[in-house]
């Protein structure tokens, strides 16, 4: 196969914490059950209490630490040196791989718990991309990468009224769960090594995940209300990111170490929690 391959091998180890957690009585006094709901859901305390006892659902913190999904990748790329005058250089590169569900999956006895990971399903992660090398050390690329999700069924927690919210599910039932496609869309404009071995990125970044959906297996729980649950919609992303990298090669000879940091800015969003964030990493290649 002309041009290049590599094989590569990603297992994070992640943590996250949800805390702080606290709610709020909003129940209105128009009918006489009305005080009989005030009884259960009061005060915090009693809240967690009830919740507990009657669904073996913990509405505490929660926090981990655990690995992710382990991914394999398959990268082929080729580059097309070019003889015009400003562009030097057409690098194509596409990718193929499979994500294995090693991550942590989501408690379904703690309502704030998270995933680390697919939740417990098998993935095929492909993407296809460009990137072009100009005179004066700039560089311009897209990438576009796509995740298929297969189904699986499992125990989880699901809605039997419409008005339910997400986080006070007190039914567990067997269901499939039909993954929607992930799509992920990068833009980058980059510095290269234009002073030693320093570079400068800024890149837009779109990543949409479509709508799932459950099929419960048990007649205790109906369809259409379960998949009424706002977990299961679609979501979208967008953020701008700048980064600053630099290389050390130069400087070391046995050893090739890495420099980088990132801000991430996001722009808009649907369904996510989208904070800024401020990021680094230290690589050391041999």
């Amino acid at each position: 196969i002309p041009g290049e391959l590599a094989i590569s091998a990603h297992l994070p180890i992640r943590w996250a914490r949800v805390g702080s957690v606290t709610f709020e009585d909003q129940t209105k006094d128009n009918f006489a059950v009305d005080l009989d709901i005030r009884g259960y859901i009061h005060d915090t305390a009693t809240l967690k209490n009830n919740v507990k006892t009657l669904a073996n659902l913990d509405l505490n913190n929660w926090d981990a630490t655990d690995l992710g999904d382990l991914v394999i990748m398959l990268d082929w790329m080729r580059d097309y040196p070019q003889e015009k005058e400003s562009l030097k250089n057409v690098e194509l590169h596409a990718k193929l791989g499979l994500r294995c569900p090693t991550g942590l999956e989501k408690d379904e006895n703690k309502a704030f718990s998270i995933a680390f990971g697919n939740d417990g399903a098998w993935s095929i992660p492909f993407g296809l991309g460009l990137d072009l090398d100009f005179k004066s050390h700039i560089s311009l690329g897209a990438e576009a990468e796509f995740e298929i999700i297969f189904d699986d069924t499992k125990d989880m927690r699901m809605k039997t009224e419409a008005h339910q919210t997400s986080f006070l599910m007190l039914n567990k039932g067997r269901a499939t769960m039909d993954h929607g496609f992930l799509w992920k869309f990068y833009l980058y404009l980059q510095g290269f090594h234009f002073y030693k071995g320093l570079s400068l990125k800024t890149a837009y970044e779109y990543i949409k995940k479509d709508s799932d959906s459950l099929s419960p297996k048990s007649d205790g729980f109906n369809s259409g209300v379960a998949n009424t649950a706002r977990w299961l919609d679609e979501f979208y992303s967008h953020h701008v990111i700048f980064s600053v990298n630099y290389d050390f090669f130069k400087e070391f000879k046995s050893f090739k170490p890495q420099l980088s940091f990132y801000y991430k800015l996001p722009v808009a969003g649907k369904g996510v929690i989208a904070p800024d964030t401020i990021g680094g990493q230290l690589a050391v290649s041999f």
